[in-house]
């Protein structure tokens, strides 16, 4: 398992901000919960405090290609809405995350599970990484969608309806354990992204 006491402080912050604020409302306030002076709402027990003094620098490996929610923009800046968040964690904690860049999100993952990096900025929690890793609680949840070509069925696809296709799922993912878990039989082909 990661550090849990750093998790913990993760879950802490975006729960703080989630708990009053619709995920509308805190993306429409954006700039005003950056700027509004919060610091003494975070309370660490001297155990956290004493991980962070050891651990000053924690390194993050963002998934690369994950917009909205994070990605590295064409300058190759972490952007999206978990870097905000991990920036709101750096002011607000006195620490420095040290964004490592993969190429793609299987890279990530590994790094992660081979404890080259300390955190991941957004992963979805599965069974099998719930043996590898501490999960906060979720920040911000999406619904899948099926992505086909214009034409493709004359009716609304759901993954019942798609045995006997080719599906592409991004590997390491969320919707690729899913699906591998719960219709084996398909045409599954793992890709490093969806462009």
């Amino acid at each position: 398992a990661f550090f849990s006491a750093v998790i913990g402080l993760v879950a802490s912050i975006v729960l703080l901000i989630n708990k009053e604020n619709p995920l509308g409302v805190v993306l429409e306030k954006y700039h005003a919960i950056f700027s509004e002076n919060t610091s003494n709402l975070i309370e660490l027990t001297n155990e956290e405090s004493a991980w962070l003094a050891a651990h000053p620098v924690i390194s993050l490996a963002p998934n690369p290609k994950s917009p909205p929610v994070e990605f590295f923009n064409l300058n190759g800046k972490y952007s999206g809405i978990a870097s905000g968040y991990i920036s709101l964690i750096e002011e607000k904690l006195g620490v420095s995350f040290k964004i490592i860049q993969f190429a793609t999100w299987e890279e990530a993952i590994k790094a992660a599970e081979d404890k080259k990096v300390d955190l991941l900025g957004s992963i979805a929690a599965t069974q099998p990484r719930f043996n590898l890793m501490d999960f906060t609680d979720p920040y911000i949840e999406f619904t899948p969608v099926i992505l086909a070509r214009r034409g493709f069925a004359n009716q609304p696809l759901s993954t019942d309806s798609l045995d006997g296709y080719n599906i592409a799922v991004v590997s390491e993912g969320a919707t690729e354990w899913y699906m591998r878990q719960n219709y084996p039989a398909y045409k599954i082909e793992s890709v490093p992204d969806v462009y």
